[in-house]
């Protein structure tokens, strides 16, 4: 199939839900990681084109929540409708949430054991290399225009420097597309505004931009105003999100069972999904109803770039946390080129990062 131009088919609702049930299951190194995966599936499987599957990365990373339990959603929602949508995101998360369940039942029994402390730290690592991987991968499929490049540096800048916040950044984005874009059509920018408003709407939502980007908001909530968790606590329930398969923010299962056991994981974990699956749901029905709208067209090629500057930004914070030795880094490397060049599969590069780092613990002493 073409790529760019093969028309892509329908699944059932049976595959569907099956495919998501396996990325939930191998779909390790969290939202950003794991969205390489999914688009290779989909794209082998007919379901979907490559430049299509960038718009909808593109239009699930600027919603709240994990962008690849957006994806499932509305990738859901365009085929087989509501239920479509709600059988992909559950399939997505279920395994995901067992896992940390198992995951928090046995935390208070193995986290302090040294071994497990050096696995964890190279696992950090590994995280880093996917999701760089998968960033420039999308760059790479994704930018075609040197305004877009711009944007893309233009993004990274105005996050970790500025401070801007993820919708102010994708708002940027989508505003110098429809500049650029659609400068010779005045309507563009009115005909915008319902994407603009669904998208960006904050209601229930904690903050925007998947789970990386999620983690200060999650860490000052969790640790800082409740005093949930403490700060180890913490690094060991996102380490835990991206060691497990599915999105990284499954790590709110983990806190809700610390607080208050499996009632409090089922509360925490359907509390961190319900209002990206809903925002995704609207505007998921609203950009199908709207696919040929030169105004969408353009907000999407403003879009993209910003959302890869957003994750260039997401990579080097949560670098900035996990890698602390030269390992680390050099774990970070192999496992961006294995993903990259090489596309080994990420289940092995994440356990091969915490593998290297034990190694590297046990024979070097650092």
């Amino acid at each position: 199939m073409n790529e760019e131009q093969g028309q892509e088919t329908s699944p059932t609702l049976s595959a569907l839900t099956l495919f998501a049930l396996r990325l939930g299951v191998v779909g390790f190194g969290g939202g950003l990681a794991v969205l390489g995966m999914i688009q290779d599936g989909l794209e082998r499987r007919g379901w979907v084109t490559r430049r299509e599957f960038l718009q909808t990365a593109a239009v699930a990373q600027t919603l709240p929540g994990s962008a690849s339990t957006n994806c499932f959603t509305y990738f859901g929602l365009r085929h087989r409708g509501i239920v479509g949508a709600l059988c992909a995101s559950s399939a997505f998360v279920l395994p995901s949430a067992v896992a940390m369940c198992a995951f928090a039942w046995g935390y208070d029994r193995f986290h302090t054991l040294p071994q497990v402390a050096s696995v964890f730290a190279g696992l950090g690592g590994a995280v880093v290399g996917l999701i760089l991987a998968v960033t420039l991968r999308l760059a790479r499929d994704g930018l075609s225009q040197v305004w877009q490049a711009v944007v893309v540096v233009a993004a990274l800048l105005l996050h970790q420097l500025i401070g801007m916040t993820v919708p102010e950044v994708a708002i940027f984005g989508i505003a110098v597309g429809l500049i650029i874009r659609g400068r010779r059509d005045a309507t563009l920018a009115v005909q915008a505004w319902p994407l603009l408003l669904f998208v960006f709407a904050r209601v229930g939502a904690a903050a925007f931009g998947g789970g990386f980007t999620m983690i200060p908001f999650v860490e000052s909530e969790a640790v800082e105003r409740f005093h949930w968790l403490t700060p180890v606590e913490f690094a060991d329930a996102m380490t835990l999100g991206q060691i497990t398969p599915g999105p990284v923010l499954i790590s709110a299962t983990f806190i809700g069972w610390r607080v208050a056991g499996l009632i409090g994981a089922l509360a925490a974990t359907m509390g961190v999904f319900a209002v990206p699956f809903l925002l995704t749901v609207v505007a998921g029905t609203w950009i199908t109803r709207n696919q040929e709208s030169r105004a969408l067209r353009a907000a999407l090629e403003g879009l993209t770039p910003a959302v890869i500057g957003l994750m260039l930004a997401a990579a080097l914070s949560l670098g900035q946390a996990t890698i602390d030795s030269p390992a680390g880094v050099g774990i970070a490397v192999v496992a961006l080129a294995s993903v990259y060049v090489w596309r080994v599969n990420a289940a092995l590069v994440i356990f091969g990062g915490g593998i290297l780092r034990f190694a590297a613990m046990r024979v070097c002493g650092i």
